[in-house]
């Protein structure tokens, strides 16, 4: 079949009605029983593709004998009744197919040569007949400025989508030039990325875009294109409705948990882990406790592993894409996902490898394509307003670094989302593929994963942003705007903030969202920066202790131990080895709920509530404290969990904490929790003197 389609080109010299037949006869024979195998995957790998000529008011799967047919006769210059002659199909709508396919020509340039002809529309019949790799393109002739030529390179680009070369299509440069164009603050592509997808993708009104354009620098012009470029992308990738001043991008399971305060989302989210986690978080019948055993530890890891992070809903508040104080109060904040302050290349040279980059983005938007981008954003960029170390080692430009790099992510998901792609941030190790990829050598380090940025936008807000210059204000009591303003932060970015917070509640609506979206990309907290203080959680920790959202704290340290003792990805280098390490989780009396530790102002729970919390709370740690020990004891039995001179990979286990959280809450499984605790004990050769244990 590959030597039919390959010689189509000859066939359409002879007369239509000849060149028809033999593509409908090769057609008939063999592409009709191969596509019966294979139309469903073609399908999907193509989808979002215009190869769907004949079904214009109706998208059906596109198929060889009807659709690749009009698109070969349209590339052989056939058009009006001799492009549709003789071709039906049920429900299509044929006569469309004409001005359809000329709508979408820029598409149908599969081998990217700026123009639609037979050998993109032989790629095209030979895809929906379902042949791949070399069979695609082979005895084709490719035109010396195409920009894809093998088969890997066309498949990627019908596995995108056919995405639109925006660079070529006039409406598109006009508006990334404004995009581009530096002005007094910097470009727009310095604060959100290569394009304005985003804008799109969060519904941001015409209204909204002139103002904001025209207060950056841009003319009337520059700004009215720019709002023609979004209504197209909107139109390209047929964009569901959003309201921007509500849509927080990436909320796990789209929404958020129900609740007016955090202990009430807190609950809400540890009534969803019930059916979850069954072994766990339901209490036996007989008198035992419901992790009583290896085997049961085992099913109770596998239950709590088996939770997607960035599907299930919890009861942070994401942030939104793009805040904007024009539209009150709420939204003078910093707790965004676009740089505050941007990112320019500093010279000619940097800036023409910068946009080269970009481009190659935006004409094939690939995951390889977009971590040659993300990774040479050090390099070629800098900060376009640098601000002075006010505090000795205190550069603030490293947390609007980390929410630039934060939003090439963010953006680049938008993309996948939208082409239905799940390459891009697959596993609960989201981004550990690069280490098995030759694109892990355009990072310096294998140490951490790429993506760590947006866990550092919360911990550089906390270090960066957090300290006060001495003699200079009154630290995090003062007003947020003060407290930026004493950092020396542009006044550009201090009338963006409100100044009816200070800096410590400020701090906190910056900290917490963005460590937790930070845990869903690495729970493990091992690949984001070898601070103790980062690897154990400990800032993580305490916000969420803060907010009065126990389960999310247990929760997210339990999975971060489990991750941490189990994923290879966790442990490069290594065998992952199941030692728990505590750390600040249970610290400082944390074993127990207690609500005089930070106590907040106009803080009031009745008893029910807190009744219901500790319920929920107690049961997950007293079973994931068992499970820890059972899991923790095979591993020293087998070696895994011990140094090369057989000590244990951590000897911190908390036996004092987890005593008293026994006594204080499952007191009628002390026996089996007591014999427990000392056979670790054991086992990691430590000797107990004190808790009554001995």
């Amino acid at each position: 079949m590959t030597q039919y389609l390959s010689r189509s080109i000859q066939l359409d010299r002879a007369p239509r009605f000849f060149a028809d037949f033999c593509l409908l006869k090769v057609f008939t024979r063999s592409a009709i029983f191969f596509l019966a195998l294979n139309s469903a995957s073609a399908f999907g790998q193509a989808a979002s593709c215009p190869f769907n000529a004949s079904s214009v008011l109706a998208p059906a799967a596109p198929i060889s004998t009807v659709d690749g047919l009009l698109l070969h006769r349209y590339s052989s210059s056939f058009r009006n009744d001799s492009l549709t002659k003789k071709i039906s199909r049920p429900t299509a709508n044929i006569p469309e197919a004409e001005r359809y396919i000329t709508q979408h020509l820029v598409r149908l340039d599969i081998d990217g040569d700026g123009e639609f002809g037979l050998t993109d529309s032989i790629i095209i019949n030979r895809h929906l007949s379902g042949f791949k790799g070399t069979a695609l393109v082979s005895n084709l002739s490719f035109a010396a400025n195409a920009k894809r030529k093998t088969a890997d390179e066309i498949q990627s680009f019908i596995g995108l989508g056919c995405p639109q070369d925006i660079l070529r299509d006039s409406v598109h440069t006009r508006a990334l030039a404004m995009w581009r164009k530096v002005q007094v603050k910097g470009s727009c592509s310095g604060c959100h990325g290569a394009d304005y997808l985003d804008l799109a993708r969060i519904g941001s009104s015409d209204g909204t875009i002139i103002r904001r354009a025209l207060n950056d620098g841009a003319t009337q012009q520059e700004a009215d294109d720019l709002v023609v470029a979004v209504k197209a992308l909107r139109t390209h990738f047929s964009m569901p409705a959003t309201n921007p001043l509500t849509f927080r991008p990436f909320q796990p399971g789209g929404e958020l948990l129900a609740g007016s305060r955090g202990i009430d989302r807190d609950i809400s989210f540890g009534q969803t882990l019930l059916p979850k986690l069954p072994i766990t978080m339901t209490p036996r019948t007989d008198g035992q406790p419901s992790v009583n055993s290896l085997a049961t530890s085992k099913l109770a890891l596998r239950e709590l592993l088996a939770i997607d992070l960035r599907n299930t809903k919890v009861g942070i508040v994401y942030p939104r894409w793009s805040a904007d104080i024009f539209n009150g109060n709420e939204h003078g904040t910093l707790n965004d996902w676009i740089a505050d302050l941007a990112r320019e290349p500093a010279n000619a040279a940097d800036r023409s490898a910068w946009l080269a980059l970009q481009d190659t983005y935006i004409r094939n938007p690939s995951d390889e394509n977009f971590w040659r981008m993300f990774a040479a954003v050090d390099k070629y960029t800098a900060d376009f307003t640098p601000v002075p170390m006010v505090v000795p080692g205190n550069y603030v430009n490293d947390f609007t670094q980390h929410k630039f790099k934060s939003a090439l992510v963010g953006q680049h998901l938008m993309r996948t989302q939208l082409l239905s792609r799940n390459t891009f941030a697959r596993g609960s190790m989201a981004f550990s593929y690069i280490d098995e990829s030759p694109l892990r050598s355009l990072f310096a380090s294998n140490e951490f994963l790429p993506g760590r940025d947006m866990w550092e936008v919360g911990d550089t807000g906390r270090a960066r942003l957090g300290k006060s210059p001495s003699g200079i204000g009154t630290g995090k009591d003062e007003p947020a705007r003060d407290h930026l303003a004493a950092l020396q932060l542009p006044s550009f970015v201090l009338d963006s903030q409100r100044n009816d917070k200070d800096w410590n509640d400020t701090e906190e609506e910056i900290r917490l969202p963005w460590f937790w979206i930070g845990f869903t990309f690495d729970p493990s907290l091992r690949r984001i920066s070898r601070s103790n203080s980062t690897q154990v959680g400990e800032y993580l920790v305490a916000s969420l202790r803060l907010q009065r959202m126990f389960m999310h704290d247990a929760f997210s340290q339990a999975y971060r131990m489990a991750t941490a003792g189990t994923q290879q990805a966790a442990n490069p280098g290594k065998v992952p080895g199941y030692a728990p390490e505590y750390g600040y989780f249970m610290g400082y009396g944390r074993e127990v709920i207690n609500w005089d530790f930070y106590p907040r102002i106009g803080e009031t729970y009745d008893q029910t509530t807190r009744d219901t919390q500790a319920a929920l709370w107690s049961q997950f740690v007293s079973n994931n404290f068992r499970m820890n020990m059972y899991l923790f004891r095979e591993a020293l039995a087998n070696g895994t969990a011990r140094k090369s001179d057989g000590t244990p990979l951590d000897t911190s286990f908390p036996f004092c904490p987890a005593k008293r959280h026994f006594d204080t809450y499952q007191s009628e499984h002390r026996t089996h929790d007591y014999a427990l605790m000392r056979a670790l004990a054991v086992d990691m050769n430590v000797t107990l003197t004190d808790c009554s244990l001995y």
